[in-house]
């Protein structure tokens, strides 16, 4: 249950993200100006509103809890190969696990039909 509960949210995850990356990266510093953001402030429970002085140069998700500080060509790149990553490895990864999960359901409960009988 868990797993596809996962794997729906991590479709959303990578489809909202597709959506809503930026076209292109502002062509210089002087391009940026202060700007207001919505923060997680844990794992999407909870947000606050917070601006960014300077958001040439911001903080990105790199995995399993670590941030690195990249201007926003390198925040671009980043953000394009960890939506890489997403659909090409984490995806099929449930979408297989998922399968194997629901074969050994099927299984159990042929199992438990042919035990019901005797």
């Amino acid at each position: 249950r868990s797993d596809v509960r996962s794997y729906s949210e991590l479709r959303s995850f990578v489809s909202e993200r597709l959506q809503s990356r930026p076209v292109r990266a502002p062509a210089s510093a002087s391009d940026v100006a202060e700007e207001e953001a919505v923060v997680d402030l844990g794992h999407g429970a909870m947000y606050c509103r917070a601006v960014v002085p300077d958001p040439s140069r911001m903080f990105v998700h790199i995995g399993m809890g670590f941030h690195v500080e990249l201007n926003m060509e390198e925040s671009l790149s980043a953000i394009d190969a960890r939506m890489e990553f997403l659909e090409s490895e984490a995806l099929p990864r449930k979408v297989q696990r998922n399968a194997a999960v629901s074969t050994d359901l099927e299984r159990s409960l042929s199992l438990l039909r042919e035990l019901k009988k005797f």
